[in-house]
Formats: structure tokens, C-alpha cells, sequence
């Protein structure tokens, strides 16, 4: 009588099959479960693969058009970044470096820009109403028909600003150093401040 086949055999290659698998896999896995990552930037979403390269060799931000109203960016790295038309109304930049930056027509009222390093930044066009500018480095930068009324600009660096059509009307600007800043007839200064007084020359050229 013949005797019924055992189906071990068959158990026992598959299990020794599976335990292969794991032994071919675990390195990865590992790898995987214990590397270090790396931080990811809070505007690293709104960064195209076609973002400028600034000197440092990183990408420079691209944060045109976004969203970033009550965001925190105090001492972020945005040098050359593109943040015009963005909406930082009540955003926190304070101690940020924005060298070259273009905040053109961006929304930035109520903001905190204090001790911000952005020199040659463009804010052409931009509404800084009530935003605090105190300390801030803004030499050369754009700030050609700019809305700062009721800005906070005290012992902030504007030397050869160009201000022209920039409202600073109820503008507080104690201790400011704007030598060499250029105007217009249609920049607006804050009540009692006299340019020509205070030894200002009119200047339309660009």
C-alpha cells in the first residue's frame, strides 16, 4: 500500500524562503529606519526646482504669491528670495536676512521686520502700513511707492534709499540715518519732518 506524501518538504522550502528574504532586506530596511534627516525649511513647499542659485550654492526661496500671513520667519536665511505679491500681513521676520530680496507689491502691514538684514532688497509698491522696521538695514533698497504709513523706522539704516512716492505719513523715524536717500514731490513724510531741514537734497533722478 503506498504511503501518503507529507507535505513538510513544502513548508520548509517556503519558510526558508521567507527567512531569505529577510536576510536580503534588513540592510535597507535598517538604513532606512535610522538615518538622519534633514530639516526641511517652512517654505520649502513653495520652492521650484527652477529657484536662482544665490553665492552660498542653495536655492534662493520662491515664495512669490503665497500665503504666509502670521508666519514665522525670525532669522531665516531668504537672501535673493521671491516674495513679491506674497501676503505676510502680521508675519514675523524679525533678524531676517532678505539681501537682494524682491518684495515687490508683497502685503506686510502689521508685520515685524526689526533688526532685518535685507540691503538692495526691492520693496517696491509694497504696504508696510504699521509694519515694525526699528533697526532694520534697508541701505539702497526700493522703496519707490512704498505704503509705510505709521511704520516703526526708528534707528533703521535707509542710506541711499530711493523713497520716491513712499508715504511715510504718521511714520515714527527718530534716530534714522538716510544719507544719500533719494525723493520726490510725491513722497509724503511724517508730520513736523522737513527733509530740506534736515539737509536733504530733492532728487527725481533714478
Amino acid at each position: 500500500m503506498a504511503l501518503p506524501t507529507s507535505p513538510a518538504p513544502s513548508r520548509w522550502y517556503t519558510a526558508l524562503g521567507a527567512l531569505g528574504l529577510v536576510v536580503c532586506l534588513a540592510p535597507g530596511l535598517w538604513a532606512v529606519a535610522t538615518r538622519t534627516r534633514t530639516p526641511v525649511e517652512p517654505w520649502a513647499r513653495f520652492r521650484p526646482a527652477s529657484a536662482s542659485q544665490p553665492a552660498s550654492g542653495q536655492p534662493a526661496p520662491f515664495l512669490a504669491n503665497a500665503d504666509l500671513r502670521l508666519a514665522r520667519l525670525d532669522d531665516q536665511p531668504l537672501d535673493n528670495a521671491s516674495l513679491g505679491r506674497a501676503d505676510l500681513t502680521s508675519a514675523s521676520l524679525q533678524g531676517a536676512r532678505l539681501r537682494g530680496a524682491d518684495l515687490t507689491h508683497a502685503m506686510l502691514s502689521g508685520a515685524n521686520l526689526s533688526r532685518v538684514q535685507a540691503p538692495y532688497a526691492a520693496f517696491s509698491g509694497a504696504d508696510l502700513h504699521g509694519a515694525d522696521l526699528r533697526s532694520a538695514d534697508l541701505n539702497r533698497c526700493s522703496l519707490f511707492g512704498t505704503n509705510l504709513q505709521g511704520a516703526l523706522l526708528s534707528d533703521a539704516v535707509l542710506t541711499r534709499a530711493d523713497l520716491r512716492g513712499a508715504d511715510l505719513s504718521g511714520a515714527l523715524v527718530d534716530g534714522v540715518r538716510w544719507e544719500g536717500a533719494r525723493y520726490d514731490a510725491k513722497t509724503r513724510w511724517p508730520a513736523g519732518f522737513d527733509p530740506l531741514r534736515a539737509g536733504w537734497k530733492l532728487r527725481a533722478d533714478p
